[in-house]
């Protein structure tokens, strides 16, 4: 008896520390870009991510759209970049960093939320170019 409740609390323990709960990653409006024209600033936020090692898989700067393929970020996690202007007047762009982790159990990659990390390291590149 000892046993069999033993190996159903080890289960449940391998279940719980295998699974990754997904959470959706939410966008971050960068601060507004006052010294720079719609133009230089979505080349330097296209430069940025770029230089970052992130490879675009869609660019429109017409309608000021942009994400980035899947990156490698170690430790079995993944990151894609997506970038949006909300409006060119007065200018306003958000971003958002999504972080996936593969799930051991299944094998798939699962959104775990946001990587902030990057998120701020573009804004503060961002609005270090621009000061």
């Amino acid at each position: 008896m000892f046993k069999l409740k033993l190996s159903i609390l080890l289960s449940a323990v391998i279940f719980m520390v295998g699974c990754v709960t997904g959470q959706s990653a939410q966008w971050k409006t960068l601060p507004e870009v006052k010294k720079a024209s719609y133009d230089e600033t979505w080349s330097a936020l296209v430069g940025i991510i770029t230089a970052k090692n992130y490879n675009l898989e869609t660019v429109d700067g017409n309608s000021g759209y942009l994400r980035s393929a899947w990156g490698n970020t170690g430790n079995n996690t993944a990151t894609q970049v997506t970038a949006r202007v909300i409006s060119k007047k007065p200018l306003s762009i958000s971003i958002k960093a999504t972080m996936a982790q593969r799930d051991i159990l299944s094998g798939q990659m699962v959104e775990v939320g946001n990587n902030t990390a990057l998120e701020n390291a573009i804004t503060e590149e961002l609005s270090a170019r621009f000061k």
